[in-house]
């Protein structure tokens, strides 16, 4: 048995043997120095006293670790180089003091119980877990504490405030440091290098809310800056978990962000089936960017010709908060014209099939692209296919006449296909039959495009006519001026 009553300087590391029992009587300062570690084989007692300290001053990377757990009573982390690593679980019944270098976790956990706290953690000397975006390292900081109605602050040093009304009593918080992703096509969606287990947190509310402090470096080998930040928290529905943002506000200066004081923080979706969901017990720190990566696998989107139709089909092996796909075509890769809302699955684990029929293609080559919209109302594209499923045009007769009204551009563009070298007509006309446009039109390679200027057009409902010696066609239009 090795007794240490006051100072003990470990300036090759420390090292207990099988068999041999570590034992602090009464306050003492154990200093670690040099690149050594602590190497516990045998068994430490050192949990006597607020004064008893293990101080780690070495200047290269030192180890916790050894074949069984120690239980500490003071850590004080004063390492000029890169701070310290964990090897083996460790409990801390005091004060774990960042003073200089991090404390890398890698897969293992420190354990603060009842009595046990963090303090002095800084962007320059905090816990944290290497490498990132690796399974099985995800250490964690544990901490049990009796939480009382209202305002709790700093929880254990965590950098975590609870104000809650129900989530009180005797409850153990989680404090990961691992970057969450997601799979798949959204693998590019991921966290801040922080988040919390907060089990029987439920539903956050006007009554029941989160503030984090979180640290600008947490955002490292990420997108996300402090503009578009929000909390998100783990929800469920039909067995298929998901992250749905938190209404929150950000205090860039201080760097807190907190969850908004409302009955229901969520989006329009999770708020209108409260019932249906489970609200699970993580919470995390993410970006708010519209642009989120897809969230469906999307494993083929294809298209056939099929006589004068056009085949689309595309596959998903697995569908996130997913609420429909629109189907859009152009013949130029500039206008997009929509043809098609089909449903999503919502949230599903397996292989979805979708097929949809175009029963009045372009004549000749045609692009299309899927949009998928999810629950929040956030949307992307899929990549664009092509085909060509020519069909040869008889007599004078012209189809798939489309025009493109956008709001914000200065142009009406009318599209349609007929025979080349044919004259058509094209008419604009407004509510009182007055022709404000007409030109003669001769198409050229069976697809033509006209465009026509709305600068001395006034707000009002229009006509499109286009004919030639056996058709018209007619179309309708709304004219808005900004």
């Amino acid at each position: 048995m090795f007794n240490i009553f006051a100072f003990g300087l470990c300036a090759q590391g420390l090292v207990i043997q099988p068999g041999a029992n570590l034992v602090s009587n009464g306050p003492s300062l154990i200093i670690v120095d040099g690149n050594g570690g602590w190497i516990n084989n045998g068994t430490a007692s050192l949990v006597t006293g607020s004064t008893n300290t293990v101080k780690f001053v070495g200047n290269a990377a030192q180890n916790i670790g050894g074949a069984n757990s120690t239980t500490f009573y003071n850590i004080t982390v004063a390492n000029s180089s890169t701070g310290l690593v964990l090897g083996k679980n460790i409990n801390v019944n005091g004060t774990l003091y960042m003073g200089t270098g991090d404390f890398d976790l890698k897969s293992f956990n420190i354990d603060l119980g009842t009595t046990g706290s963090l303090n002095n953690e800084s962007a320059t000397s905090r816990i944290k877990v290497t490498p990132i975006l690796t399974d099985g390292n995800d250490g964690k900081v544990i901490a049990t504490r009796t939480l009382v109605s209202g305002l709790n602050s700093n929880i254990a040093g965590l950098r975590l405030d609870i104000n809650s009304t129900s989530y009180t009593g005797v409850r153990t918080i989680s404090r990961g440091h691992q970057q969450l992703a997601g799979t798949g096509d959204f693998s590019a969606n991921v966290s801040a290098l922080l988040y919390y287990l907060l089990p029987g947190i439920g539903q956050l509310s006007t009554n029941n809310r989160v503030i984090i402090n979180y640290f600008d470096v947490e955002f490292q080998n990420n997108t996300v800056t402090e503009a578009n930040i929000r909390l998100f928290q783990e929800i469920q529905q039909g067995g298929v978990p998901w992250f749905t943002r938190i209404a929150s506000t950000v205090n860039a200066g201080s760097n807190l962000i907190n969850s908004d004081a409302i009955a229901c923080p969520y989006d329009t979706y999770v708020c209108d089936r409260l019932g249906l969901i489970t609200f699970n017990e993580l919470i995390t720190i993410g970006s708010n960017y519209g642009d989120h990566p897809l969230p469906i696998n999307l494993v083929s989107f294809t298209t056939v010709c099929d006589k004068n139709k056009v085949l689309l089909q595309w596959t998903t092996s697995s569908e996130i908060n997913n609420d429909y796909f629109t189907l859009e075509k152009s013949p130029d890769l500039y206008f997009w014209q929509v043809i098609a809302t089909i449903s999503g699955a919502g949230n599903s684990s397996s292989q979805n099939n979708y097929i949809w029929t175009d029963e009045e293609p372009y004549n000749g080559i045609a692009y299309y692209r899927l949009k998928q919209t999810d629950y929040n109302g956030d949307f992307t594209y899929s990549a664009v296919v092509s085909t060509d499923c020519e069909t040869k045009v008889t007599g004078a007769d012209f189809y798939n006449l489309i025009i493109f009204n956008n709001p914000y551009e200065d142009d009406i563009v009318i599209t349609f296909q007929g025979e080349e070298g044919l004259p058509y007509s094209i008419f604009l006309i407004d509510q009182l039959g007055r022709k404000l446009y007409n030109k003669i039109s001769y198409v050229s390679d069976v697809y033509e495009r006209i465009s026509i200027s709305k600068n001395s057009l006034s707000t009002g409902i229009y006509n499109i006519v286009l004919l030639n010696e056996t058709n018209i066609h007619t179309k309708q239009i709304a004219i808005i001026r900004k």
